[in-house]
């Protein structure tokens, strides 16, 4: 199915390729809207009642922010799938697609007549992305998963923790991390068509993103068989000074000597517990709890300033109005505003590595953007 010429305001790397999006929640949606901004022409095809993340989350008016986020630029057209007629439209939109995404439960596409083997007799270059929590084969296939139970499944749990109590991490970083590896597989998938023009099914699951993203930790855990809690670098960590909170990271033995140096407390390698990089390693906690009681009388910005200033990486921590208003956000011209279908405005991010496409918002229920 190819799309007229878009408007050239919009056209992108994916311009001409059709892409519709069964998919509701986070992980599908997001990577359906980063091919959106990549220029593909998005139809999102929702229930009658709407994606449920219309209704998720906080409100932005009569949608939410997590509705306006990860659907941004997409075509909304109401299907009942549970009707003879709505089936007859979805087929028709899968017969000329270029593109499928799909998180439904594993099998209930298959059951509706709208899996992979039944489209592909029907549309033999298809790219037919499926995208659920354990994967379309296993013991736990058909078990329904969220980001907060595959942050326990797959261990993030503990791996973000800082010490023996599991820690959920308070951004759906399971579904993001998930949507933007299933972008970056359908794209391997459309080149690979331009090669051998013919039907791939993709198997995308939140818990094998979750395996790639942590790989590095995996094998720390897999070879020292103990999950490591201390740093790598020994004052690496969170301080708090007279106004606020900053952290301090360190990539090697000389960044550590010139960050102590910077608050003159150099002296305490000569001390018997700090003398070996192992000792320090074992005693990390003591080295950080000694140092934060030389920044506790300081200001964030005087301590920031020194460590920079020593060459070492510092930054004070930041609410998200402070991060979008600092100067090199600014700078690098990564925060937008879009207006939605109410004309409620709200904060729209585009994607890394693409500042030449304008960004279009999320659709009303059925409703067809311009262009």
């Amino acid at each position: 199915m190819t799309t007229k010429e878009n408007d050239s305001a919009f056209a992108g790397a994916l311009n001409g390729y059709t892409v519709v999006d069964f998919s509701q929640g986070i992980a599908g949606p997001h990577c359906a809207a980063m091919l959106a901004e990549l220029g593909a022409h998005v139809i999102k095809v929702e229930p009658p009642q709407g994606d449920w993340s219309r209704g998720m989350g906080e409100k932005v008016g009569d949608s939410t922010s997590m509705y306006e986020t990860f659907n941004r630029g997409k075509h909304s057209r109401v299907i009942d799938l549970k009707t003879t007629d709505g089936l007859a439209q979805a087929m028709d939109l899968a017969r000329r697609a270029d593109i499928i995404i799909e998180s439904a439960r594993v099998g209930a596409m298959q059951r509706l007549g709208l899996g992979f083997e039944a489209i592909k007799t029907l549309n033999d270059r298809v790219i037919y992305v499926s995208i659920s929590g354990f994967g379309q084969h296993g013991p736990l296939s058909t078990q329904p998963a969220t980001d907060t139970v595959m942050q326990a499944f797959t261990g993030l749990a503990l791996g973000a923790s800082a010490g023996e109590a599991p820690t959920r991490v308070r951004v759906a970083i399971v579904d993001i991390v998930t949507g933007i590896y299933a972008s970056n597989a359908t794209l391997a998938a459309v080149l690979k068509r331009q090669q051998t023009p013919q039907a791939q099914h993709l198997d995308i699951s939140l818990m094998h993103a979750m395996a790639a993203m942590q790989n590095y930790k995996i094998v720390d855990e897999v070879v020292h068989g103990v999950r490591r809690l201390d740093e790598a670098m020994p004052i690496t960590g969170i301080y708090r000074a007279q106004d606020g909170d900053f952290s301090l990271s360190l990539a090697n033995e000389k960044q550590m000597l010139a960050a102590l140096a910077a608050f003159h407390c150099e002296t305490m390698l000569q001390e018997p517990e700090f003398a070996t990089r192992e000792l320090r390693k074992q005693n990390q906690q003591i080295m950080r709890d000694r140092l934060a009681r030389h920044i506790a009388d300081l200001t964030c910005e005087h301590s920031v300033n020194l460590l920079r200033a020593a060459g070492v990486p510092a930054q004070r921590i930041l609410n998200y109005p402070a991060f979008l208003n600092d100067t090199q956000m600014q700078a690098m011209g990564v925060v937008n505003r879009v207006q939605t279908h109410k004309g409620h405005d709200v904060v729209a991010i585009r994607s890394p590595g693409l500042p030449e496409l304008p960004l279009r918002r999320a659709p009303g229920l059925g409703e067809s953007l311009p262009g």
